[in-house]
């Protein structure tokens, strides 16, 4: 009984921990790569594709995590 109560906090704090870095990570990358404002008619910059997929996937995340939970 006491390895199900184990199991269900290790995957808890994992599953908390994970979907926050995924949260936090375009904030990590932002500071390592050169973001520009672009101006209208101005090609996007490759700092701002990569931030923009990030943000994609560690919103995706934590979506799924929220969706998971309201599983039976």
């Amino acid at each position: 009984m006491e390895a199900v109560l184990v199991a269900k906090i290790v995957s808890m704090i994992l599953l908390g921990s994970i979907s926050m870095v995924c949260g936090m990570l375009p904030f990590l990358v932002k500071r390592c790569v050169k973001v520009t404002n672009p101006t209208p008619g101005s090609k996007r910059s490759t700092g701002d594709v990569v931030i923009s997929c990030i943000s994609c996937f560690g919103g995706g995340v934590i979506l799924t995590t929220c969706l998971t939970h309201m599983l039976p």
